[in-house]
């Protein structure tokens, strides 16, 4: 069948010890998770103001004609 395991409890210093470790991982991962949804998330803002710098250029003229300035000449 197989080898035979033999489990022993634990003193409670050690189970609280262990639980303190797996908080401290389990908080760790939660902040490296944060910080690369930041990043992922502050990508996806550049390339939106990126796609829309493309929106923004107009010709001097479509300015002027948006804005209602007439040419003096």
């Amino acid at each position: 069948m197989g080898c035979k395991c033999v489990l022993e409890p634990m003193p409670p210093s050690q189970v609280i010890e262990l639980y303190r470790k797996m908080a401290e991982l389990r908080d760790k991962r939660k902040k490296e998770e944060g910080h690369v949804e930041a990043e992922a998330q502050e990508e996806g803002q550049k390339r939106k103001l990126k796609g829309n710098a493309k929106l923004l250029l107009a010709e001097h003229k479509e300015i002027r004609e948006d804005v209602g300035v007439e040419r003096s000449s």
